[in-house]
């Protein structure tokens, strides 16, 4: 549509934006989505941009409302985004400014009434906080569980010196040259744990007590 108007000498243009949006009732927003995505064409008439949408209005067709539940996973993930990965300095003052205003006057005030808003507010923190410690922790359990990390820490309490950039590859190729058959131990695992990386990794395990029977012999 652009270029037949281009074409026919009449000004015009692409926008590219959203088009409709489905309201969350919980956190009081729209959730656009990127099948939201759209884009038009506008055309100058001598006065002003004008809109014109040449796209058929069956795909311009809202989708059905989604659950109850998957926007509550919205509103939760959006303020993940706005109290932890965007948690600014800014932000930092207005939380303890809100927590100085719920607490200051408990002395006085031993019953804390919560309204819907500050009630929801609260519970979002502490499943903030509830998820900060479980990621926590199950990033320390893949660093305990890696066996690529585990086989670098072996390799080094026996001795072999390489870089933390050097990949199990050229590590095997530093190796190779003192101890052929451990090189090649550690060339067949680190192919292996390519291969293997997000998948079933007890083939891994079995190749790794090898290594470690070998520099045991």
């Amino acid at each position: 549509m652009t270029l037949l108007l281009r074409t026919a000498g009449v000004p015009a243009r692409l926008i590219g934006g959203y088009h409709g949006g489905m309201w969350n009732e919980v956190g009081h927003y729209y959730i656009v989505r990127q099948k939201d995505a759209h884009t038009w064409v506008e055309y100058w008439n001598g006065h002003t941009w004008h809109l014109i949408n040449p796209t058929p209005a069956r795909l311009l067709e809202k989708t059905k409302s989604v659950s109850v539940f998957t926007k509550w996973l919205d509103y939760l993930r959006l303020r993940w985004y706005v109290y932890i990965l965007n948690y600014d300095f800014s932000r930092q003052q207005q939380f303890f400014r809100t927590l100085k205003q719920h607490f200051v006057s408990l002395p006085k005030a031993p019953r804390l009434k919560l309204n819907k808003e500050k009630y929801k507010k609260i519970v979002l923190i502490g499943f903030c906080l509830v998820m900060i410690v479980l990621l926590l922790i199950l990033g320390l359990r893949h660093i305990k569980t890696n066996p690529a990390l585990k086989l670098r820490q072996l390799l080094k309490a026996y001795g072999y010196s390489f870089h933390d950039a050097d990949g199990l590859l050229e590590i095997a190729a530093q190796i190779a040259p003192k101890d052929a058959q451990l090189g090649q131990l550690i060339t067949d695992f680190a192919y292996m744990w390519y291969e293997m990386r997000f998948g079933n990794k007890k083939e891994l395990k079995n190749k790794l007590k090898r290594i470690k029977r070998h520099l045991n012999h």
